[in-house]
């Protein structure tokens, strides 16, 4: 965060309050977005636990 507010004012705290809101919002969004591509893989027959394992290659992903 590279901005200041001023948490003594009620405008400062609506601004903080607001900034979290927003930036909780992106997080569960980018945590769906990255769940969604993992059932897809899932469903494909692909590897979705983290590096795949030695001789598999990159067909099955």
């Amino acid at each position: 965060m590279t901005q200041d507010f001023d948490t003594t004012t009620e405008s400062g705290r609506q601004r903080l309050q607001s900034h979290a809101l927003t930036a909780e919002a992106e997080r569960d969004l980018v945590r769906e977005r990255t769940q969604g591509g993992r059932q897809h893989r899932a469903l494909d027959g692909g590897w979705v636990g983290g590096p795949a394992p030695w001789g598999l290659g990159t067909a099955g992903l």
